[in-house]
Order: C-alpha cells, then structure tokens, then sequence
C-alpha cells in the first residue's frame, strides 16, 4: 500500500481554553502516535500545514513551534525533538498532484461547529487523499480516531454537489492503533497465500504460528478467504484477551489448520 501523509487539523489547534501543560501532554500523546504509524510504515515522517508552525497559534503569543521547543523544558526531550526533526510540507498543496489540486480548489469543507471554509481545508484534503488528520484533542469532536467530514464540490457541469467522507484522525496516541488495524485488515482483502505467510507477524501481531501451519494452509489454500477472516477474528481475540489479562506477551499460538467439515 502507498504510505500516507499527515496533514495538521489546523482548526483544532486553536486552543485558548487549554493551559500550555495540556497543550505538551496533546504533543505527547502525538509524537508517540506519528512514531507509531511513521515505523509501521503507514505514514510518511512529514507534516503538511497551511503554513510554517512559526506562524501557526495555538494561543495569543504561543505558536506551534514554540510549543515544540517548549516540550523539553516540561520534561518530554525526545518528544520536543521528534517535532524538531519533523519535515514540514507548506502551503497545504506544496508538492500535490495536479488532479487532487484541481479537485481540491473546487470543494469546500466546513464543520457544525467550525464554518469557515479554511476550518475545513486540511480535512476536505485527507478525504481527496486517504491522508490523516493530526488534531489536538482539543474538544470533543476532534478527540476521535474517525472524522466525518462535510463538504460541497463543484462539478464539470458546473452544479455543486454536497457529500461527507470519514477520514482517519490522529489525536491521541490510542488513535494510532486504531488506524494501524485498519491499514492490516484492509491489507488482507486480496491477499494470496505467498504473502500471507511471508508478512504473517505483521498481519497478525498477536498470534505465533506453528511450523506445520504453512503445510496446512498450502492443502487449504482453496479456502484462503475464510481462513483469513478466522485468524483475523482470533488476531482481535487474542488482542482483547491480552488487554484485559496483561500476560502472554507473545500472543496466542496457531499450531495447524483444519480442513473444513
């Protein structure tokens, strides 16, 4: 799959309830996320903005990038300098390609609580790309790993058109998670059994397979698709078992496949 880019929810960033020690937890939170999907190889190490996070505010007198060299200070350094070393892309469509461009300037996003058409701007960009939204959980609507995103599009025919996209959202850094499973799942809709056993531990990181299991599923191979739908119900099985008992590290552990009845 092609890796994704993050592209800052500029409309969340506007904080001026939020006190600065909540603003370094939000960054934490996220470093820890954009770590995650940067090593899983889900997203590119880079930040598409409006502008530089100089002149992104978070609050009168407080912008982004000070926020970022404010991490160290409040006890989070590898946080501070993962922000640091974060490429930044800016203005929003630096480097996109012509067609997304084009269908971008013809659509206008907005929010219920949020109106202005620059609100939208980075999220109407997630839903044209399958890009993720990076957000402060900075009110409830932003603290999600999914948002539903409005937006009116100018058709050839010159008629505008009002539809709604659910885009990945990152926020906090359980959201990761969550958009990492998706990523695995829908990876396996036309997967062929070479790959399946070749990227098994990422496909399925909480189960341990047993050295006859690939024999058993080359004799089963007729039967990949249910096959795959039943380790991935065990893969979520053993992650929820695992959450709730806190042992077993290593997952539960598949020693063959059975023929079908």
């Amino acid at each position: 799959m092609t890796m994704r880019e993050m592209v800052l929810n500029h409309a969340s960033v506007e904080a001026r309830r939020a006190s600065r020690d909540d603003i370094a937890g939000w960054l934490k939170g996220l470093a820890a996320g954009m770590i995650q999907l940067t090593a899983g190889k889900v997203a590119q190490r880079v930040l598409r903005t409006h502008t530089h996070p100089c002149q992104v505010s978070c609050q009168d007198g407080y912008s982004l990038d000070t926020a970022f060299r404010d991490l160290g200070k409040r006890g989070y350094r590898d946080e501070g300098l993962f922000f640091l070393r974060l490429t930044t892309k800016a203005p929003l469509l630096a480097t996109v390609e012509q067609n997304v461009s084009d269908r971008f300037l013809g659509c206008e996003g907005w929010h219920p609580t949020h109106p202005q058409p620059v609100d939208g701007e980075p999220l109407v960009l997630c839903a044209l790309t399958d890009w993720i939204a990076i957000s402060f959980p900075s009110e409830p609507h932003w603290d999600d790993a999914r948002l539903k995103i409005h937006f009116r599009e100018l058709q050839p025919d010159g008629s505008v058109s009002e539809t709604s996209e659910t885009i990945d959202n990152l926020a906090r850094t359980e959201h990761a998670d969550a958009i990492l499973d998706r990523r695995r799942l829908r990876s396996l809709d036309d997967i062929d059994l070479k790959r399946l056993w070749r990227d098994r531990r990422s496909l399925f990181p909480n189960l341990v397979f047993g050295p006859e299991v690939e024999d058993h599923l080359k004799t089963q191979a007729h039967l990949l698709s249910p096959i795959v739908g039943k380790l991935r119900d065990l893969d979520e099985s053993a992650r929820d078992w695992k959450k709730r008992l806190f042992r077993d590290p290593c997952g539960w552990r598949v020693v063959g496949v059975a023929s079908a009845p």
